[in-house]
C-alpha cells in the first residue's frame, strides 16, 4: 500500500528540552494510526510539528510524496491536513452551519457553493444535522467533539490528526465518537489519533505507534503493543 506520510529524524527542541527526538515512522494511506505514550512523551509536540504549528530543527516530512517540511500550517490544510483539539474551539457566536463553512471556505479553501454541497453530508456524518442552526457556544461537550471532528471534515482532507477527541466523555459518548471515527476513515481518509483513554483508542486503530521522551519506541498491532514488556516499563518508568 501506499505511504500517505513519511517521517524521518524529526526533532525540536525548546531551550534545553528536547521534545521530539530523531523521530521516524510512516503511514499508509487509508490507516488509523494510534499514537500513544506516556505524558511528556511529545505526543501534541509531534502534532504541532505535522501540522505546521512548529517548525522542526531537523528532519524531513513528506506528505502524498511531497516534502512539506517548510510549509506553513494553512498550506499544509490546503495540501490536506486537518486537525482536531483536545478542547474544542468553535466559533461560539456561530451556528453549526456556519462553523463548517468557514472552516470548509476559509481553511480548506473550498468554494461556497461546494461547501454548502459537502457540508450537508458532513452534519449526517457526525450526526448535527438537527443542530445545524443552533450556536455551536451552547452544544454540549459531546455536540462539541463532533463539531470538532466536523470542522475538520470541512477542510477535505486527506489525513486528520485526532487530539484526544474523546476526552471527557462518558462510556456511552465515547462509542458515539468512536463510531463518527470509523465512518470518517470508512470514507477514504487517514487518520493518527493521540487518545489518554488508551482501550477507546485501540478498538478503533489498525495499529498503535509508541513514543517515550520524543523518541520512537515500537509499533504494531493494538494487541501486541498493548502486552508489549517494553510499553510497560516505558509506562511504569516515566508515570502515567
Amino acid at each position: 500500500m501506499t505511504d500517505i506520510l513519511k517521517v524521518n529524524g524529526l526533532t525540536k527542541s525548546f531551550g534545553k528540552v528536547t521534545a521530539v527526538d530523531d523521530l521516524s515512522f510512516s503511514m499508509t494511506q487509508g490507516e488509523i494510526l494510534g499514537m500513544m505514550g506516556p505524558n511528556g512523551a511529545g505526543k501534541t509536540s509531534v502534532f504541532n510539528l505535522l501540522s505546521g504549528v512548529f517548525r522542526p530543527d531537523r528532519g524531513k516530512i513528506e506528505f502524498g510524496g511531497e516534502d512539506i517540511t517548510r510549509l506553513s500550517a494553512s498550506k499544509r490544510c490546503k495540501k490536506g491536513i486537518g486537525r482536531t483539539y483536545q478542547i474544542p474551539q468553535p466559533f461560539g457566536k456561530l451556528t453549526v452551519y456556519e462553523n463548517l463553512l468557514v472552516s470548509a471556505v476559509h481553511g480548506g479553501r473550498i468554494s461556497e457553493s461546494k461547501a454548502r454541497k459537502r457540508i450537508r453530508e458532513i452534519l449526517d456524518v457526525v450526526g448535527l444535522f438537527e443542530q445545524r442552526n443552533q450556536l455551536s457556544g451552547g452544544l454540549p461537550l459531546l455536540n462539541r467533539k463532533a463539531l470538532e471532528l466536523g470542522r475538520a471534515m470541512a477542510t477535505d482532507p486527506k489525513l486528520i490528526l485526532l487530539d484526544e477527541v474523546a476526552g471527557g466523555l462518558t462510556e456511552a459518548e465515547t462509542e458515539k465518537v468512536l463510531d463518527i471515527v470509523k465512518e470518517i476513515n470508512e470514507r477514504g481518509v487517514s487518520i493518527i489519533w493521540i487518545e489518554h483513554i488508551l482501550m477507546t483508542m485501540a478498538k478503533g486503530v489498525d495499529r498503535l505507534l509508541v513514543i517515550t521522551q520524543g523518541s520512537y519506541l515500537t509499533s504494531g498491532s493494538p494487541e501486541e503493543v498493548m502486552n508489549s514488556d517494553l510499553v510497560m516499563e516505558s509506562y511504569l518508568g516515566e508515570g502515567d
